[in-house]
């Protein structure tokens, strides 16, 4: 598997995880999120600040923005 694909994986099981605050706000993880991959690397930018501090910190931990 790619880093991309990882990035898209983990990405897709936060927005399960909060499945709830996702459907109520008619958003995807991906509505949320800018991928930019270089190389080996994929970088991880939050572009929605609404989201809530406990999604943020998930996504955060996982890529260290």
């Amino acid at each position: 598997m790619k880093n991309l694909e990882h990035a898209l994986r983990y990405l897709h099981a936060v927005e399960k995880k909060y499945k709830e605050y996702f459907t109520t706000h008619r958003l995807k993880i991906t509505d949320c999120v800018a991928l930019t991959n270089s190389g080996n690397t994929v970088n991880v930018d939050i572009i929605n600040n609404a989201l809530p501090a406990n999604i943020k910190d998930d996504i955060k931990a996982m890529f260290w923005i």
